[in-house]
């Protein structure tokens, strides 16, 4: 069965979770999504040993964008074989404490893109899709970093752009 695009895959087996409900999970990969395009000018979707990944996503990956730009626009071809599937224990926590089975960090990107974050709409995240911040993106990127600097922590952060 040929692979299929990830934002397909999740999708088909639930609806994206809105920012009202984000939690530590969502706010970290924004956060990680930012270190990446201040280091390399986008965020290429790709396997990642520093994101989740669900079975299915992680074997999508591997095959289609095994080596995704990092660190200052280099491969991360050094960081890549460290990647692994994560175990469902690790599923996306909610702000209310619940866990979303099978969403990982890949799904919290959808999520971002969902809410209008950045310039591509979540159907057309796809392996080694370049991203970049919308204005919305940037703005809430700013709140997080200012939200952390104050001593805040990714649980307890409520978004104000």
């Amino acid at each position: 069965m040929p692979a299929t695009r990830v934002s397909q895959q999740l999708a088909a087996h639930e609806a994206m979770i809105p920012m009202a409900k984000w939690s530590k999970d969502h706010w970290s990969t924004l956060a990680y999504i930012e270190t990446v395009m201040v280091e390399c000018a986008c965020f290429q979707v790709g396997l990642d040993p520093r994101m989740r990944s669900n079975r299915h996503n992680f074997r999508i990956l591997h095959e289609d964008c095994q080596w995704p730009l990092r660190r200052g626009g280099t491969s991360g071809r050094a960081t890549a074989s460290m990647a692994i599937v994560m175990r469902p224990e690790h599923a996306t926590a909610l702000n209310d404490g619940e866990r979303v089975a099978g969403h990982d960090d890949w799904g919290c990107v959808l999520d971002l893109a969902a809410e209008g974050l950045f310039t591509t709409p979540p159907e057309k995240i796809d392996p080694c899709v370049m991203l970049h911040f919308a204005p919305r993106g940037l703005a809430l990127a700013s709140a997080l970093r200012a939200h952390k600097a104050a001593g805040g922590n990714f649980r307890s952060c409520v978004p104000s752009a």
